[in-house]
């Protein structure tokens, strides 16, 4: 009887020690489902997640998993353990954040309803004979004072033409929701 006493302490003891380990070396686990990643760990920090930030700091690059974070939440569990849930797209979006495509221009002018167009932009005359550059670039110099709205494939968007030394610049979106760029020269 004394040996059966002796045999469940010591795996009990054994066990707590496991999961006392378990929780020191936190985080105890990870899983994905639907784009998102849950998390489990005992700080309350994104650390490893922040690291590599896109220009428009909306997006964080995770080179260990390959995915890119666009949005996060955090829930404090008990035992001092936190849920990170993170949304993510796989890949590096930071390699193409600012790209806008010059098929996506073509597209506004065949296909695009416009909704506003008081500046009397004509994109069609504006490339006319130039050049698409197209690379992962902000640029800067927007004075917003020239912008057409339209609705393409069902979506609302706006589009401003600015000219950036003796480039024609074309942005696609607001210059804080993730705007896109193309140039011509």
């Amino acid at each position: 009887m004394k040996k059966k006493i002796f045999m469940f302490i010591t795996i009990f003891l054994i066990i707590v020690i496991v999961l006392f380990i378990g929780y020191l070396s936190l985080p105890l686990f990870e899983f994905r489902n639907d784009n998102k990643l849950y998390v489990f760990t005992r700080e309350e920090s994104f650390g490893e997640f922040e690291e590599n930030q896109c220009y428009s700091e909306n997006v964080s690059y995770n080179k260990k998993r390959d995915i890119s974070i666009t949005s996060w939440d955090i829930k404090e569990l008990p035992l001092g353990i936190y849920m990170l849930i993170l949304e993510y797209e796989d890949g590096n979006l930071c390699n193409y954040e600012y790209i806008l495509e010059e098929e996506y221009i073509l597209s506004v002018i065949e296909k695009a309803e416009i909704t506003d167009n008081s500046s009397n932009i004509n994109l069609e005359e504006l490339i006319e004979g130039r050049e698409a550059i197209v690379s992962n670039k902000r640029y800067l110099g927007n004075e917003y004072d020239k912008a057409m709205y339209y609705i393409l494939d069902g979506r609302e968007e706006v589009l401003y033409i600015f000219y950036v030394d003796d480039l024609l610049v074309i942005q696609v979106g607001y210059s804080d929701e993730g705007p896109r760029f193309i140039a011509y020269k």
